[in-house]
């Protein structure tokens, strides 16, 4: 079985404090690309630089595979076999190369400054900023009377959400002139329904790196996928969406690491 991992899971692996697992094959994403380079860390003036380095070099040590495809590029991808555009894939390669050649003690400043500017955008504006504009959209469209989005107290019609996430899916690259009722959504089942039960999760809601986390669902089949993340926020808001439980797509692969991205 495959494991999509989140960029925290690498740096348990590199400091020791998670252990590989038996039997499973670790999956490593473009997330975590854009997760290295949107860290105050890759400067290499920082004082945790090599604790970034080293979970880099965790992550290709241990990966079985590596999906270099961003998660809006993703579904698609899975879906309908579109390839990405060479530019968006090059982007990703290309932080892998200043990645590697900065674990060789080879610094490309210039590069990694462009790099990481446009990283803390994506990450910020396109991956936290999207879900959020998203989310009221969700709340304007699907929420059900007498709930107030300032507030958080508001519940949400399960068919609404996965009908608007459809369409939303549908305006990602790759879905010009397909039509909704060709695609088998239930490959993606996971994602609509962790992202339904996340935004009707009261009173707390998903913080900017969970809504990440909910992002990196886009790149889990039901065919035989976990996803595993060390995040304290996105577990226990998980949990809480799930009655309490972790449900059986979720890893859980020792005891939690502090965020330190």
């Amino acid at each position: 079985m495959e494991i999509i991992c989140d960029t925290n899971v690498w740096y348990g692996l590199a400091n020791g404090t998670l252990s590989i697992p038996a039997s499973k094959d670790l999956v490593l994403t473009a997330s975590s690309y854009f997760d290295w380079f949107a860290s105050p860390m890759i400067d290499r003036t920082h004082q945790k630089h090599n604790l970034l380095l080293e979970a880099f070099r965790a992550a290709r040590r241990n990966a079985a595979r590596s999906l270099l495809i961003d998660p809006f590029d993703h579904p698609a991808h899975k879906l309908l076999n579109y390839i990405p555009k060479k530019q968006t894939l090059k982007s990703v390669e290309l932080m892998e190369e200043l990645l590697e050649n900065m674990a060789r003690n080879i610094y490309d400043d210039d590069a990694i400054r462009h790099i990481s500017t446009k990283c803390r955008d994506t990450k910020n504006n396109i991956f936290v900023g999207g879900i959020k504009s998203n989310n009221e959209h969700l709340f304007n469209l699907c929420a059900e009377q007498g709930g107030s989005l300032a507030t958080g107290r508001y519940k949400l019609k399960k068919e609404c959400v996965y009908n608007s996430l459809r369409k939303w899916i549908m305006t990602f690259p790759g879905f010009r002139d397909v039509v909704e009722g060709d695609i088998d959504w239930s490959r993606i089942e996971i994602f609509l329904n962790v992202y339904y039960r996340f935004v009707n999760n009261k009173p707390r809601r998903p913080k900017p790196n969970s809504m990440v986390d909910l992002l990196n669902f886009l790149y889990l089949d039901n065919r035989g996928h976990q996803y595993w993340s060390e995040e304290k926020e996105f577990l226990e808001l998980l949990r809480q969406s799930y009655g309490n439980t972790i449900p059986p797509f979720i890893y859980e692969g020792g005891h939690i690491v502090n965020e330190i991205f």
